[in-house]
């Protein structure tokens, strides 16, 4: 009997598997993919688990009730302390841009102040709007508060991406620093957004837990669950391409085109009786999406406008499992 064919398993889109440096990955938005009506690139929340919808979808010509899985991620506000400016590295020698300087405001939350010298940072009346000869971006400083969750957890510092020019971007971060910015005033239900996280850890792993290869045959010399061959012997190489051993998880990984089905003011209406497992209850904003995301339970997930599609759908939920 010939043997069955199948393509190999263990996409090398992912490579390099390399552990991801903090808990929370760097929001990252292409130039011109801000829409006009977002003040900034995107927002951040927590994951909190998944549930269950049914909507009324149209399938077939016939508008049908379809049940759907989607994941929960309380929102909520984020603060924006400062502004980050940056210059041209290329021209210094330097890889990429450079920071220039940070201009945070006086009284930031004691919690921002452990996980950054903000002390050492100049404040934000010292910066000269008129003075910019040299900077290329600007970017607006902003910490999440999860003590607004219940959470007892340092809070995540983030860099937010502004749209329009230096100057535009200058004016922009100037009149949003100092307030608070909800999940409401950036995204809408219907829209596509991209969730960028990192995904759950599990270690080291071998060859066929990590790339899902075919463990060798019984009769294999020495060990079976590996790679039948690394390279040859001349020349002594052996490819990026050979699945090995290794770091298995704890990655950051976007998922694009994530549907908001739902968002929200009042956390009761997805609350299940005792709360999400290993979160407990959602007890601010939250956006519901749909689809599975990665990551664990009080993961922090950024969400950015979709680079893929920029459609809006008619979202219509009768009912959600609680």
């Amino acid at each position: 009997m010939a043997e069955t064919y199948r393509p190999r398993r263990g996409s090398l889109a992912y490579k390099p598997m390399r552990r991801a440096q903090r808990p929370y990955p760097q929001l990252k938005v292409p130039e011109g993919y801000i829409p006009d009506d977002m003040s900034m690139g995107g927002f951040g929340g927590y994951k909190a688990g998944m549930s269950r919808v049914l909507s009324k979808e149209q399938a077939q010509g016939v508008t049908k009730e379809i049940a759907r899985p989607v994941t929960i991620v309380e929102c909520p506000p984020l603060m924006a302390y400062g502004i980050r400016l940056y210059y041209d590295g290329w021209k210094h020698g330097q890889y990429g841009p450079q920071p220039a300087g940070d201009y945070v405001i006086e009284n930031v939350s004691r919690y921002v102040q452990r996980k950054s010298d903000v002390s050492a940072k100049t404040t934000i009346d010292d910066l000269d709007s008129e003075n910019i000869d040299g900077i290329v971006d600007v970017r607006l400083l902003v910490h999440s508060q999860p003590w607004r969750s219940g959470m007892k957890k340092t809070p995540e510092i983030l860099e937010m991406p502004l749209k329009g020019a230096v100057v535009e971007k200058l004016e922009t971060a100037q009149s949003l620093v100092r307030k608070e910015m909800r999940v409401h005033d950036l995204f809408t239900e219907g829209q596509y957004v991209d969730a960028v996280g990192v995904t759950k850890g599990k270690g080291t792993q071998g060859a066929v837990q990590r790339h899902g290869v075919k463990p060798l045959q019984s009769k294999t010399r020495k060990i079976s669950r590996k790679a039948g061959t690394i390279g040859g012997w001349h020349p002594s190489f052996t490819s990026w391409r050979v699945p090995q051993a290794g770091q298995t998880g704890y990655t950051t990984r976007t998922e694009n085109n994530k549907l908001i089905m739902q968002l929200g003011a009042d956390p009761e209406e997805v609350n299940p009786a005792g709360g999400f497992k290993q979160y407990g209850e959602v007890s601010s904003d939250y956006v519901m999406l749909k689809g599975s995301l990665p990551g664990v339970p009080q993961r922090f997930i950024l969400l950015r406008p979709a680079i893929r599609n920029q459609q809006q759908e008619q979202v219509q939920l009768t009912y959600i499992a609680r």
